[in-house]
């Protein structure tokens, strides 16, 4: 336990989000993304007890960088026609535990729940997977998300749009 909390000390201090001001139209994937993927395995591969503390090491400094990933692990989804990337973005928001904003992260939803279906992926078994993760607020509300209607989770309802970047496919926040 010892080795976690000195990780995730350094984790958490490394994604601050001032850091990383620019960080939202980064090429995907970069090393802030290998960064907080990393935190994301760990926790996947924790115990509760070490999920439990990587939970209360988050704080809203964090969010930022743990939200405008999950949304960078959308686009990378379509890209790697990965499941995987799904998880990792549901996971961060997860982590990130709605300390900034519960609306900023619920957000991102729409994307990860879009491109689920788009490559494949049975969104509402991924969104379940990723809720039994944790016990937290996110994890409750997230059940309930693949349950709203197609209008009330699909993207023009959180105001994204696919697009592409001279990086590959992303999502475009419309005003």
């Amino acid at each position: 336990m010892e080795d976690l909390e000195a990780f995730l000390e350094v984790v958490f201090d490394s994604i601050v989000d001032e850091k990383h001001p620019g960080y939202y139209h980064q090429p995907i994937p970069n090393e802030l993304d290998d960064e907080i993927g990393n935190l994301v395995r760990v926790f996947i591969e924790a115990s509760a007890q070490g999920r439990e503390a990587i939970l209360s090491k988050s704080r809203e400094a964090n969010s930022f960088a743990l939200i405008v990933f999950a949304e960078r692990m959308a686009a990378l989804a379509v890209r790697e026609n990965s499941r995987r990337r799904l998880l990792e973005g549901l996971l961060a928001l997860i982590i990130e535990g709605f300390k900034f904003d519960y609306r900023d992260n619920m957000t991102i939803w729409a994307p990860l729940y879009h491109s689920a279906a788009k490559i494949g992926v049975e969104p509402e078994g991924l969104f379940q997977e990723a809720a039994s993760y944790a016990r937290n607020t996110v994890s409750e509300w997230m059940l309930d998300f693949p349950k709203r209607s197609p209008e009330e989770r699909g993207l023009r309802a959180f105001k994204f749009k696919e697009t592409y970047a001279p990086d590959g496919f992303r999502y475009e926040r419309v005003p």
